[in-house]
């Protein structure tokens, strides 16, 4: 039991901030995730090495997903794909435990988890696209679904880094623009860092073009924020403000809902069921924007009024 204790205790202590981070993690990726990153760690793998198995790993599980008629392999499929998002969590804590956290590294990471989703698209529609009774209509919905699944996620990725960066103070979760996303890419020196960086500078910009902050408000919170007379009260504001949209978030748009939600469906042999829930949860995408919306102008009155 004290094995146990001391072992969890190393994983609050790898977390980035508490915070954000959503109960599932906590008491499952990340703990697990610390044994790997201690086993990374011990065999001199590098974060990117493990970011890059968690891909083989995942998109070799996402692949299985075409198999929906065949209840083990589906099952086999789920723990490829849940030793992913295991792995996903390592790579991180790997970084922070040897000092190797790199902005590039963030952005690998995000596109490891979207190549192994993007494999998880393909291998279960096809089943229901090209199969024995296969209609290619499902491709477009699975086309639409995966879309609005790519963009729900990165706008909470916004969303969640706007508050590690203002409340946890993590200055390497600072949202960039796209103009300044677009500025590094024309300094990267390698052909393949310049394509990672183009393709990160599609994601931001998708980012900034749906959320419910204009560039305005952007502004003036970070005004608020790097001005030593209103930044503990700017930070109180907004910790108080947006900290319930953060579980709406990780309730309709996580990539844990998202990862279950595929295994689940798969193990009944219903691909398809995940593929409409997707679609239909994007309603509640769109009440959370109006929430956060809502938080950044009650933010905005109240600091107009001290």
């Amino acid at each position: 039991m004290g094995n146990i204790i001391n072992h969890f205790n190393k994983v609050l202590n790898s977390l980035k901030y508490r915070e954000v981070e959503e109960t599932y993690d906590i008491y499952f990726s990340r703990y697990y995730g610390l044994h790997l990153a201690n086993a990374a760690r011990y065999f001199s793998l590098t974060p990117t090495n493990v970011t890059m198995l968690s891909v083989i790993v995942g998109v070799i599980g996402g692949g299985l997903l075409y198999f929906q008629n065949h209840l083990w392999v589906v099952i086999i499929a789920s723990a490829l794909i849940t030793l992913a998002g295991l792995l996903d969590s390592a790579d991180g804590q790997l970084a922070r435990m040897t000092g190797k956290s790199s902005e590039f590294g963030r952005i690998m990471d995000g596109a490891a988890d979207s190549l192994v989703f993007v494999a998880c698209y393909v291998g279960g529609t096809a089943y229901f696209a090209l199969g024995p009774d296969g209609n290619v209509w499902y491709i477009l919905l699975a086309c639409v679904s995966g879309y609005m699944h790519n963009l729900k996620n990165g706008i909470y990725d916004y969303y969640k880094n706007e508050f590690l960066y203002y409340c946890g103070e993590k200055e390497d979760a600072r949202v960039y623009s796209p103009y300044e996303i677009k500025q590094k890419s024309k300094r990267q020196r390698a052909k393949i860092s310049r394509l990672v960086y183009f393709l990160y500078y599609d994601y931001i910009r998708r980012q900034f073009k749906f959320n419910s902050r204009s560039m305005k408000t952007l502004t003036v919170f970070r005004g608020f924020y790097e001005n030593p007379n209103t930044k503990v009260l700017f930070q109180e504001l907004y910790f108080k403000n947006h900290l319930s949209a953060l579980s709406w978030w990780a309730w309709f748009v996580g990539l844990n809902t998202f990862r279950w939600g595929i295994i689940i469906a798969s193990l009944f042999g219903r691909f398809d069921i995940f593929l409409w829930v997707g679609l239909i949860s994007s309603l509640g995408f769109f009440y959370i924007l109006y929430l956060e919306s809502q938080a950044d102008k009650r933010i905005l009155l109240e600091l107009s009024k001290a």
